[in-house]
């Protein structure tokens, strides 16, 4: 029965460990243990239940032992103070820790961390790296990055046509300011063909999705539309509001 528990509890399902005959006390005999899935359990049992230090504590534990998932949820718990004194140099070395093993949040994070010099000097290339690792796997704060690095050149070569790529894949998503950009560029020709009926529907579609500052634009490109223009607006908008739902985030974000 435990083994059956940790298994469910390291797949994210949610068990009450008051359900178990054996509670909390068996998995945390074999955290002790060593079991390094126990110990992830425990910690997330702990989260569940607002107890921000015991759960630090035992992703300590876990995180020692490799558990990426670990790794990923102590460097947010550094990031944000939350059962630990908040120190983004820790955050950033057990995301990296992450990242290696392939975790996307903690990839994204890292991007992140690098863009903005969070826990560690600025460095664009780094930045650059584990945004693409990320964004390859369709984390949208990494596509976001990525769209805005192409669109601006600050940080690599210029390229629209990349920004537009990588700001849609994450306007695919849901995400209101990717999907404002993507109607810049179909405002203006950037990175695609000129198109004001694809411009206004991703303009709308970003106020849909919470994006206010799309609104304007909304509607000063309502008013170069002809009215068949308009109607085939509005029939893409309709049809990319079920397809293009919000995306949430994988982790907390990291202020």
């Amino acid at each position: 029965m435990t083994r059956v528990l940790v298994w469910l509890c390291c797949l994210g399902v949610s068990v009450p460990l008051a359900a178990a005959d054996d509670g909390i006390a068996a998995f945390r005999r074999m955290a002790v243990q060593g079991n390094v899935d126990a110990q992830f359990a425990v910690a997330e049992a702990f989260q569940r239940d607002k107890s921000a230090e015991q759960a630090a504590f035992w992703l300590h534990m876990a995180a020692e032992q490799q558990h990426p998932l670990a790794q990923r949820e102590l460097g947010a718990a550094y990031a944000n103070a939350i059962g630990v004194v908040k120190d983004e140099g820790q955050a950033l070395y057990w995301y990296r820790k992450a990242a290696e093993q392939g975790d996307v949040a903690a990839q994204s994070a890292l991007a992140v961390a690098y863009a903005y010099g969070r826990g560690v000097a600025i460095d664009y290339k780094q930045a650059i790296y584990w945004a693409l690792q990320a964004g390859e796997q369709g984390d949208v704060t990494a596509q976001i990055l990525l769209g805005a690095a192409y669109a601006t050149g600050e940080t690599v070569a210029k390229d629209y046509k990349q920004a537009v790529a990588w700001y849609r894949r994450a306007a695919e998503q849901g995400k209101g300011v990717a999907q404002f950009q993507v109607g810049v560029g179909y405002a203006n020709g950037f990175g695609v063909p000129k198109d004001w009926v694809q411009a206004y529907a991703w303009y709308a579609l970003a106020v849909h999705n919470g994006y206010s500052d799309a609104e304007s634009c909304r509607v000063r490109m309502g008013e170069k539309l002809t009215p068949s223009e308009r109607t085939a607006a509005e029939a893409l908008l309709k049809e990319w509001q079920t397809a293009f739902k919000p995306h949430s985030s994988p982790i907390p974000p990291t202020h």
